[in-house]
């Protein structure tokens, strides 16, 4: 993964499509496809596709990514959730394939909470996109992976 900037250095490079050539000149990435995954996250972060009702925006950074969610909330009183516990394959590596069932599930907000999501979009350094959804269930499940 990317790393996850302070705000005072993701502020210091520019992020706007406007901005592309001197992006693609900072980074160099290693392929057309690498440039045009860096305008596809771009212009996502500038004009959110969004369905009717939902709120959503980019974090640049570690600040922002802390932000972000309470303010397309509209409210500070916000607790966050993460995978960080995937299944791992390797020390230190997710296993990103295979197949699991859930051994556990508990519910973390009730069916009429909204809940913003963050994804992580390509880039060369971590930027996440988030968008409000509702009415939601979120749900932490453990899971196991089948042999």
């Amino acid at each position: 993964m990317p790393a996850l900037l302070p705000r005072d250095i993701a502020d210091s490079i520019p992020f706007s499509t406007e901005h592309l050539s001197d992006i693609i000149t900072m980074f160099a990435p290693a392929s057309l496809t690498m440039t045009r995954e860096i305008r596809w996250t771009m212009e996502t972060c500038e004009h959110p596709r969004t369905l009717p009702g939902q709120k959503a925006g980019c974090a640049t950074s570690l600040e922002s990514l802390a932000e972000l969610p309470a303010s397309l909330l509209g409210r500070s009183n916000v607790r966050a959730f993460s995978a960080v516990d995937l299944p791992m394959d390797d020390p230190g590596k997710p296993a990103l394939r295979g197949r699991y069932k859930v051994t556990a599930a508990r519910k973390l907000s009730g069916s009429s909470s909204e809940v913003v999501t963050c994804h992580d979009l390509t880039f060369p350094y971590a930027v996440y996109y988030c968008h409000t959804s509702s009415p939601t269930a979120a749900y932490m499940v453990t899971l196991a992976s089948v042999e």
